[in-house]
């Protein structure tokens, strides 16, 4: 009887194991173990995070305590050297500063910010400074002092003066203190004036000179103040030639071989010549002295 005992209860136990898989169930020493499992993993998850943790802050407490600097500057003058070390200076003495260069390069006033690095041994740290560009240097009104203009022509004051400064094509700005007469012959002056970026201001004193010249004298003077513009340079020559081409227009041949067509119109215009025209001119033309030229040979002047 025992022994029939021992049998069926093995059974039942084989059966009750057959329902519970059947049943999707996995034994309670399964279930156990599992939970250790992920008990496990978890402590493990936390570790590597507490870790993150303390090596981020351990960092940022070495980044503190041995990257700091202080900013000892705050402007940049247009047109000067740059060196990072000039605005930020390490507290330890066993950091240092850099920066590329290339990437600060300003074309104007104003706030820029400026990427720079701090190392100190294996560390470093990456910041943004912010400067302030100025511009301390005053413009320069460069032309002439004294400019001829034949009578009832347009005036264009940047065919004469330009103006040297940090700010690019500052000679757009250039205003002049009083409207420009050439109604009437005669002599008078004017002040030029121009106001940079950086509110520095310079001015400029001129007298123009409205000349009635007419036929030869008037394609002489245009021909002359022509050669000034193109070569920047004066007329060293005590004369030039001048033959009539036609009612409205002459050559002027000044040197050797520049030739100016003028014109009634107030035209003038360098040509290509060729040594019959030149031979033509010095032959057929009239040998013009130019000493009562100065105000349209104004490079001399300079």
């Amino acid at each position: 009887m025992g022994e029939k005992k021992r049998v069926s209860n093995a059974a039942g136990k084989k059966k009750a194991n057959q329902n519970t898989a059947k049943n999707g169930r996995r034994p309670s020493s399964g279930r156990k173990r599992r939970r250790g499992m992920t008990a496990n993993q978890f402590i493990l998850i936390m570790a590597v995070v507490v870790g993150i943790i303390l090596v981020f802050t351990v960092s940022k407490i070495m980044q503190n305590r041995y990257m700091k600097v202080t900013k000892i500057g705050s402007e940049y003058a247009l047109g000067t050297p740059f060196d990072i070390k000039n605005y930020v200076q390490p507290v330890n003495d066993k950091a240092t500063v850099e920066c590329d260069e290339a990437d600060f390069q300003p074309d104007k006033v104003g706030p820029y910010k400026v990427k720079y690095t701090v190392r100190c041994g294996r560390l470093k740290k990456h910041n943004i400074v912010t400067i302030e560009v100025v511009d301390h240097d005053f413009p320069d009104i460069t032309g002439p002092e004294k400019i001829g203009v034949l009578k009832g022509e347009m005036v264009d004051l940047l065919k004469y003066y330009n103006v040297n400064d940090s700010e690019p094509n500052l000679a757009d700005k250039l205003t002049i203190d009083q409207e420009i007469d050439t109604s009437e012959g005669g002599y008078a002056e004017y002040t030029l004036r121009v106001i940079d970026w950086g509110n520095n201001s310079a001015s400029k004193t001129i007298t123009i000179g409205v000349f009635d010249f007419t036929d030869d004298q008037r394609a002489v003077a245009l021909a002359v103040r022509e050669y000034n513009r193109e070569f920047s340079s004066a007329v060293t020559d005590s004369g030039v030639y001048y033959m009539e081409k036609d009612d409205t227009t002459g050559y002027v041949l000044i040197g050797s071989d520049n030739v100016y067509e003028a014109g009634a119109d107030n035209s003038c215009t360098r040509i290509e010549a060729d040594e019959n025209l030149i031979q033509s001119i010095q032959s057929n033309g009239s040998w013009m002295e130019i000493g009562g030229y100065s105000y349209f040979n104004y490079n001399i002047q300079e």
